[in-house]
This record gives structure tokens, C-alpha cells and sequence, in this order.
């Protein structure tokens, strides 16, 4: 592991960069709740590139990213509101 990965607070992945960056409860509610916003702009506000956004979102679509059902749920508490 060379020294700058060692200290990066993200790990690198889009999916670390919407829970563990963003604190989101799970990938699938970002997807979900973010459906309209455009792919540059989602991807601009993550430092990725359209492409990966445009992968990620694929999969969401596809039915591969399904919600975790934490116990800090993001889904419970939009229903609850």
C-alpha cells in the first residue's frame, strides 16, 4: 500500500464516495432519491467521472443495487415525514 493511499479518508469508489463521504444510508436511496437529478451534475458534485455515474445508475436500474435496510434507514424516515 504506497503512502498516499494509506491516508486517504475515501477509499475510492463511488459507492464509499455516497455512504462514507456523503453519509448516506446505502447506495440504492441516493440512486433513488437523486433519479432526476442529471448524470453531470451528480457526477460533478462526486468528483467522478459521467461514466461511472452512468454505470452506477445502470445498476440501480437493473435491479443490482437494492436498499440495505439499515437501521438508520433513510427510505423509513422519508415514509414517516
Amino acid at each position: 500500500m504506497s503512502e498516499l493511499s494509506r491516508h486517504n479518508p475515501r477509499k475510492g469508489t463511488l459507492a464509499d464516495l455516497i455512504t462514507t463521504g456523503l453519509g448516506y444510508c446505502c447506495e440504492a436511496w441516493f440512486w433513488a432519491y437523486f433519479k432526476d437529478v442529471s448524470t453531470g451534475l451528480v457526477a460533478a458534485r462526486l468528483g467522478v467521472s459521467e461514466r461511472a455515474v452512468r454505470k452506477r445508475r445502470a445498476l440501480f436500474k437493473q435491479g443490482e443495487l437494492v436498499c440495505q435496510e439499515k437501521t438508520k434507514c433513510l427510505k423509513k424516515r422519508v415514509k414517516e415525514s
